[in-house]
């Protein structure tokens, strides 16, 4: 859309890619990291030839949106066996296994004590075993924007 005279334009972007990619914005913030990007994001990065190495984020529903989407973030170039100890703890997480995932994230934490991802994993574990969701998908359904 532009909007203006010969000498004056603002342009503006609308529409699901551009409301998408300012929930994951303001969700940097809540996950601590720099930058968050989607999976068609990557997708499409990796068709262009991208090689950076990702970490798997979450799956989530941003809020206005129905169906759930796989967020990632630039990887720090951790060690190999955090990344595996995290990406197991990611996968029970997601199964609703959360006492092994605890135990995972305890492994990838044991290698970096004050990792973010790990300690608001290691918080959902907790709080999902104290009172474990009704209906669980694997999916977490965010309500901030």
């Amino acid at each position: 859309m532009v909007l203006g005279s010969r000498d004056s334009f603002d342009y503006t972007g609308i529409g699901d890619t551009i409301n998408l990619a300012a929930r994951l914005e303001s969700l940097c913030k809540f996950y601590q990291v720099p930058l968050l990007f989607s999976q068609e994001f990557w997708e499409a990065a990796q068709r262009q030839g991208c090689e950076e190495q990702v970490r798997l984020v979450d799956r989530a529903r941003v809020k206005g949106k129905a169906q759930p989407t796989t967020v990632y973030t630039v990887s720090d170039a951790a060690r190999p066996e955090f990344d595996e100890a995290y990406r197991k703890a990611l996968a029970m997480f997601r199964l609703g296994n959360w006492a092994t995932a605890l135990e995972f994230l305890n492994s990838a934490l044991s290698l970096r004590s004050e990792d973010p991802l790990c300690r608001l994993y290691e918080e959902r574990c907790q709080e999902f075993l104290r009172q474990p969701p009704p209906s669980w998908d694997g999916v977490m359904t965010l309500k901030s924007k």
